[in-house]
């Protein structure tokens, strides 16, 4: 467990709570088993890692936690702020206030990772952490850069909002799914409960999404926004349901093996959190 503020400086500044930037040398990479209640800021930063660069290799990073707040100036995440080439998520969460993101293109910031680059997966996790950012935002994932992308067995309960005035592309689980006819982004048993607030490529699961988009056994509280998603051209959202609070508390069972529900709590979580030795008193649940 590690704590205190991170701060690094520059164009292309980089900071982690627990690794900066990683250039992974080696298969079977893996970063596991740890808590951040560190407050990073930087042009691209994230609650464990800040970037993990270019590489052919994979990394893996589980059964972490961030406590701390993020802020990425271009990409943020409370796990990643940018995930490069084969990164896979698991069993992570984040709680902390994640905000930032600017004009510039190539910008993402969200619950778990800011930017997904060429391969990216999340299962089994959550977001609990507000997020306020500028556009490309997602409760679990930011912006989709033409990757091949996997959400499954993920949730968002944090309200999330944006500053910029349209065009913001955010949504309660992918902000920018921009996949090309060449990769495909599923999203599989995800749920999102918290509010989306803006106007424009703005929904309760995407912001932006494209065709190759796939959607299976997602839901999304009624209320949190009145879109499923705020812009797509010949998309299929079918795979998409809006539930009632009440509907929602009981949806465990439909939502899979991976989700139960505890006392004390008002929506499914996940199982790996009915763990004491992987929840801190800092975590909320659902």
């Amino acid at each position: 467990e590690v704590s205190g503020n991170v701060t690094a400086t520059g164009e292309e500044s980089v900071a982690g709570g627990i690794v900066a930037q990683g250039i992974i040398n080696s298969q079977n990479s893996k970063i596991e088993n740890c808590i951040s209640k560190v407050n990073v800021n930087a042009v691209n930063a994230g609650g464990i890692i800040g970037h993990k660069k270019s590489s052919p290799k994979g990394l893996t990073i589980s059964n972490c936690i961030n406590c701390g707040n993020v802020n990425g100036e271009r990409s943020g995440g409370g796990i990643a702020g940018i995930a490069y080439t084969s990164t896979n998520i698991i069993n992570c969460s984040n709680s902390g206030k994640i905000s930032g993101g600017d004009t510039f293109a190539m910008s993402g910031i969200g619950g778990i990772v800011g930017t997904g680059m060429f391969t990216t997966s999340i299962i089994n996790s959550y977001n609990t952490g507000n997020i306020t950012a500028v556009k490309n935002v997602g409760g679990i994932l930011g912006w989709v850069y033409w990757s091949e992308t996997h959400i499954e067995n993920c949730y968002n309960t944090a309200d999330i909002s944006t500053t910029l005035t349209s065009a913001q592309r955010v949504g309660g689980i992918a902000g920018y799914a921009n996949t090309t006819s060449a990769y495909t982004s599923d999203i599989t048993n995800c749920y999102n409960s918290g509010v989306i607030t803006g106007s424009g490529q703005v929904g309760s699961i995407y912001g932006f999404m494209t065709k190759t988009t796939n959607s299976t056994n997602v839901y999304y509280l009624q209320n949190t926004h009145e879109n499923i998603y705020g812009f797509g051209n010949s998309v299929d959202v079918s795979g998409v349901s809006v539930v009632t609070a009440d509907e929602l508390k009981t949806l465990d069972s439909k939502l899979g093996e991976a989700y139960t529900t505890k006392q004390g709590t008002d929506y499914p979580i996940l199982k790996w959190q009915t763990d004491s030795n992987k929840n801190t008193d800092e975590e909320d649940t659902a």
